[in-house]
């Protein structure tokens, strides 16, 4: 696998690009409206802030992709799983490390971040472990066919509070996909049925996608993120107030 030949950070490179990747992080907070701060910024000078936040977690991703090969190549030495598939559960894992770094505590960030990477990638194997006992007749991991446990799968955690189904708020899917990529949004249509055919376990969309089942997880979970942070710019936080329509 061939990487860029980026060289490593140095302990005030780190810190510097910490700091950047959370002040954008702060400020995407406040543009869209998940965090109330007293700030006399205009949302021009928010959305620079958050564009040189990607553009510094971009820089940080690039110059420890080498940590995430050498994770990923050891795991992948006693594993079916392709390299590629780890390595892309990997470079999940350094994102969520690039956006949790706490630049003030003094610590380096490969140490920091190993976990993260690690962590990511063994639940993947663990994921992977499940996709295999599918077996064609058997659905274990085929969504149920109403729109509601997409949302649900969005918005994990939350306490059903009884909605009759007429009090649901009805979104249409067209407004919530505008943010996902056109893999992300297949995924999702193939998924949960949203192309008007029954939902689909991760084997029948990764074949119908020709991409991996893994590839599918990731694209699935990528998709959802966006899609709940696009109800919630829309005031919904209870996944069980709303319906999704096609």
């Amino acid at each position: 696998m061939h990487l860029p030949d980026t060289r490593l950070l140095t302990a005030e490179q780190e810190r510097s690009l910490a700091a950047t990747v959370e002040v954008g992080l702060l400020a995407a907070e406040v543009r869209y409206g998940h965090r109330r701060l007293a700030t006399d910024a205009t949302d021009a000078e928010l959305a620079a802030l958050i564009r040189r936040g990607r553009q510094a977690e971009d820089m940080f991703l690039a110059a420890n992709l080498r940590l995430v090969r050498m994770i990923t190549s050891r795991i992948a030495a006693h594993s079916a799983v392709p390299h590629e598939d780890l390595f892309q559960e990997g470079c999940l894992g350094l994102t969520e490390a690039i956006r949790r770094f706490d630049h003030r505590r003094g610590v380096r960030f490969s140490s920091y971040a190993y976990r993260w990477i690690r962590a990511r990638v063994l639940a993947s194997l663990a994921d992977h472990a499940t996709i295999r006992r599918v077996r064609s007749g058997t659905d274990v991991d085929r969504p149920d066919p109403v729109m509601l446990p997409l949302v649900e799968a969005v918005l994990p955690g939350c306490v059903d509070h009884g909605f009759a189904e007429r009090e649901r708020q009805v979104v249409p899917w067209s407004e919530v996909a505008d943010d996902l990529s056109q893999a992300q949004r297949s995924a999702l249509e193939l998924r949960y049925g949203f192309d008007g055919h029954a939902p689909r376990n991760y084997t029948e969309t990764a074949t119908l996608m020709a991409v991996s089942p893994a590839t599918v997880r990731r694209l699935e979970e990528r998709a959802l993120a966006l899609v709940r942070r696009r109800l919630q710019r829309r005031g919904i936080d209870d996944p069980h107030a709303v319906r999704l329509s096609t």
